[in-house]
């Protein structure tokens, strides 16, 4: 089953003018974990489809040109809820948004009272500086219900793919047999109040 979970469809443009074939984003001042700071009717720019079956992989083309401010992030997400998810996403930490260096990939593992995990994160670590001048692909793979691994990779030289974290545990699972994860492609500036663009694709 595909289909969208989201506030707000201004936030999402197909194939805008100059851009075909991709998903333009506006991002969210909310993040995918509950926070204090924000309320309820803080709009979240996700987009997602049910997870169908184990193993899986999601995996989208970053646009990295887009970022603005400090905080502002795009990636994917395998998503249960607030307290239950796994997400790898693009940062920019601060500086110029035109100084080369200040985009890192943020590893997050979410799963608030799991005594049983592995790691706890985020882990974070520079995006390589050859990488910046073209789209990165980023990945998330389950290879089963309590293994995954987070992986990134220039789009045009995939032979350069990094591993960049594994996450051990029963993370992205519910006793509710009819409740699955959703995986989905997500943007936010993590509490920021300035707007933010951009494109991902595939």
């Amino acid at each position: 089953m595909v289909g969208a979970y989201f506030y707000g469809p201004e936030s999402f443009k197909i194939s805008p003018p100059g851009h075909p074939n991709t998903l333009l984003l506006t991002a969210s001042r909310a993040n995918l974990t509950r926070d204090s700071s924000f309320t309820a009717l803080d709009n979240l720019t996700l987009l997602a489809r049910r997870q169908t079956n184990t193993p899986f992989e999601i995996s989208i083309d970053v646009h990295p040109g887009f970022y603005k401010a400090q905080g502002d992030e795009a990636g994917v997400t395998a998503f249960l809820h607030q307290d239950q998810h796994i997400d790898l996403g693009i940062v920019f930490l601060g500086g110029s948004p035109n100084s080369k260096g200040k985009l890192s990939f943020r590893c997050q593992a979410t799963d608030v009272g799991n005594t049983d995990l592995t790691i706890i994160s985020p882990l974070v670590m520079p995006v390589p500086l050859l990488w910046l001048s073209e789209h990165i692909r980023i990945y998330i793979r389950a290879e089963n219900s309590t293994n995954y691994r987070l992986s990134a990779a220039p789009v045009f030289r995939p032979h350069e793919s990094r591993m960049l974290a594994t996450f051990t545990g029963a993370l992205i699972s519910s006793p509710d047999v009819f409740t699955a994860a959703l995986l989905r492609v997500y943007a936010t500036t993590n509490g920021g109040n300035h707007t933010m663009e951009g494109y991902v694709s595939r």
